[in-house]
C-alpha cells in the first residue's frame, strides 16, 4: 500500500471496496447490522469528521502526531501481544499491518497498552486520519474528563471506576447485584467493553458512530 494511503482514513482510501468486503464480518464490526456498506460511507465519514471538533483538537496536535507516525517502535514482546489483538480486531492484512504499526506507536507514546485501544483506534480510524486518531486517543488517554489511566495492562483507575459503578448500581438494583456477585461475576469483568472499550462493540454502529 502506499505510504499516502496509509496516512488515510479507512474509508478514504483507493481500495475502499476491498475493504468493506473484507471486514464487515471482522469482530470490530459484529454489530454492524449492515450498516457498513458503500451507501452509508459519505455519512459516516461526514459524521466522524465532526469528532476532532467535540474533542477541541488543533492543527498543532495533528500536526504533532504526524510527526510522532513517522517514526518506528520496536518491542518483541508486546509486538505479540498487540498482533494478536489486531488480528481479533480485523481480518485484511494490509489493514492488520498498518493497525499493528500504529498501536505499537502508541504503546511508545502511552508507556503502556491494553487491548480496548485496538477496538477504539480501530472504529476512529474508519473517517478519520491516522494523525488525528493518534492525537484524539492521546487526549483521551490524558485528559481528565476523558479515561486516563483505563488503557494500562494494570488498569487500577479503571477498576476504581467499575467498583463505584456497581456500588451505585447495588444502590438502585441491589438483588440484580448482589445476583451477579453470587454468581462470580466481579465489576471488571462487566464493564470493560463499557469503560475501556467506550461500547464500541456493544452499540450497533450507527449508534456508536453517531
Amino acid at each position: 500500500m502506499a505510504s499516502d494511503d496509509r496516512e488515510k482514513a479507512f474509508l478514504a482510501r483507493e481500495n475502499v471496496d476491498d475493504f468493506l468486503a473484507e471486514e464487515k464480518n471482522s469482530s470490530l464490526f459484529l454489530q454492524q447490522f449492515g450498516y457498513l456498506k458503500k451507501e452509508n460511507v459519505e455519512a459516516i465519514r461526514s459524521t466522524m469528521k465532526q469528532w476532532p471538533k467535540y474533542m477541541s483538537l488543533t492543527e498543532a496536535q495533528v500536526e504533532g502526531a504526524k510527526k510522532s507516525l513517522e517514526s518506528e517502535y520496536h518491542d518483541p514482546e508486546f509486538a505479540r501481544i498487540i498482533s494478536n489483538d489486531v488480528d481479533r480486531t480485523f481480518l485484511g492484512e494490509s489493514v492488520k499491518a498498518d493497525h499493528k504499526r500504529f498501536l505499537m506507536l502508541l504503546k511508545e507514546k502511552f508507556g503502556d497498552y491494553a487491548q480496548s485501544m485496538s477496538y477504539v483506534a480501530g472504529l476512529m480510524l474508519l473517517g478519520l486520519s491516522p494523525a488525528e486518531v493518534y492525537a484524539m486517543m492521546s487526549i483521551m488517554n490524558d485528559d481528565e474528563k476523558y479515561v486516563p489511566g483505563h488503557w494500562k495492562a494494570k488498569a487500577v483507575p479503571y477498576a476504581t471506576n467499575a467498583y463505584v459503578f456497581f456500588h451505585l448500581l447495588s444502590l438502585r438494583k441491589p438483588e440484580f447485584v448482589a445476583k451477579l456477585r453470587s454468581k462470580g461475576i466481579m465489576p471488571e469483568m462487566v464493564l470493560q467493553k463499557y469503560f475501556q472499550g467506550l461500547a464500541i462493540q456493544v452499540l450497533p454502529l450507527e449508534a456508536a458512530i453517531a
